[in-house]
């Protein structure tokens, strides 16, 4: 009596009820099954590997990313700190500037123009305070976006198109 089993994707093996199978045959295709085995485990393995290494780089990378927009804004900040607490403000008055979301998302929702930095200046009948600048809106990036400081007349960005009103300082860029 003959008994045929069958292991997918590594052969088969023929052998007798009488233990009389070619033993050489068995042991070939046993050597053959382990071979195939260690070559698959050390596929896996090496996919994984590389599925790990790949996730890790990716992380590092956005980690990354987030540290240089942080980096970026705080040199941006510090740029304008500097320039309002110097006395070298006379230099900007009308200068292109960008104007980032005051939520602090870094997101650029309008391009203006810096008309005063003094903060005894006054933005529709409401004083500038030391944290603030008079600003230009020239153009609207995102619509929708609600102004730092509304008023009875303007609360989204684009309601101060070609007027001027506050903006934090830090969330000024000048790139």
């Amino acid at each position: 009596m003959l008994i045929r089993a069958n292991a997918q994707g590594f052969g088969s093996l023929v052998a007798n009820s009488a233990n009389q199978a070619s033993s050489p045959n068995i042991q070939a295709n046993s050597a053959n099954c382990k071979a195939k085995f260690v070559n698959l485990q050390s596929k896996s393995k090496s996919a994984n590997h590389k599925a790990i290494k790949n996730d890790a780089l990716e992380a590092s990378s956005a980690n990354h990313r987030a540290k240089s927009a942080n980096l970026l804004s705080k040199l941006v900040n510090l740029e304008a700190f500097s320039i309002h607490h110097c006395g070298n403000s006379a230099n900007i008055q009308g200068k292109k500037c960008k104007l980032l979301h005051w939520t602090g998302s870094g997101e650029v929702v309008a391009l203006a123009e810096i008309s005063s930095t003094n903060p005894q200046d006054n933005v529709h009948f409401a004083p500038l305070g030391p944290d603030c600048w008079k600003v230009w809106v020239l153009e609207v990036l995102v619509r929708g976006q609600p102004l730092f400081r509304p008023t009875h007349e303007f609360f989204l960005i684009e309601d101060a198109v070609l007027s001027t009103t506050t903006w934090p300082i830090k969330f000024i860029s000048f790139d």
